[in-house]
C-alpha cells in the first residue's frame, strides 16, 4: 500500500502483525524482492519520486550494530540496487525517530512495519490516501480508521475520501 499525502508518502512492507513478530518476517532476500518491486511499480505507475529514504528497523536504525544488525543487510541491499538502478536513489537507512524532520511531496518513504510511518504520517499529512499499486487496477482508499469517535457529530473531515474521488 502506497499511502500518498500532501507532504510525503510512505509504503509499510508489512501490515498487522505483531510486533515480536516483525524480524521473523526480515530477510535479505525477500526485503531485495520487495524493494524492487516497489520501484519496478512506481516507475511503471508514472510516480516521480525524487528521493526514496528506508527507514532503520532498530531504535536509532541500530546504532552502526549495537542494537541489531538489520541495518548492515538494509545498507548492502541499498547498495546494490542503487547499483543496478540509476534513475532512482535510495537513502538510508534512517532512524524512523529523526527521518521526518526533513519532508516534501517528492520523498517517499519505506517502513518495514506498519506503525513506524503511519504515526507520522497521519499527523504531518492533512489530506492522504491509500493507493494500492499492486493490483491490476487502481484502488483507493481514505487513510483515516472509521472515527466512530465523531461518528453523527458532524465533525468529520472528508477530504481524503474526496481526494479518492478525484483520483
Amino acid at each position: 500500500m502506497l499511502m500518498r499525502g500532501e507532504s510525503f508518502s510512505i509504503i509499510p512492507l508489512t501490515t498487522h502483525i505483531k510486533f515480536k513478530n516483525i524480524l521473523d518476517k526480515f530477510n535479505a532476500n525477500s526485503f531485495y524482492k520487495d524493494i524492487k518491486e516497489i520501484i519496478h511499480i512506481i516507475n511503471k505507475k508514472g510516480f516521480n519520486y525524487n528521493r526514496i529514504i528506508i527507514l532503520g528497523i532498530n531504535p536509532h536504525a541500530g546504532e552502526d550494530g549495537t542494537l541489531g544488525d538489520e541495518e548492515n543487510i538494509i545498507k548492502k541491499v541499498i547498495i546494490k540496487i542503487n547499483k543496478e538502478i540509476k534513475l532512482i536513489k535510495l537513502y538510508g537507512p534512517l532512524s524512523a525517530d529523526s527521518a521526518f524532520k526533513n519532508i516534501d511531496s517528492k520523498k517517499l518513504f519505506i517502513s518495514y512495519y506498519h506503525d513506524q510511518a503511519l504515526i507520522p504520517f497521519k499527523i504531518l499529512n492533512i489530506q492522504s490516501i491509500n493507493h494500492t499499486i499492486g493490483l491490476s487496477y487502481n484502488r483507493f482508499s481514505p487513510t483515516h480508521g472509521t472515527a466512530n469517535d465523531i461518528l453523527f457529530k458532524n465533525k468529520s473531515n472528508n477530504s481524503s475520501f474526496l481526494q479518492c474521488m478525484l483520483n
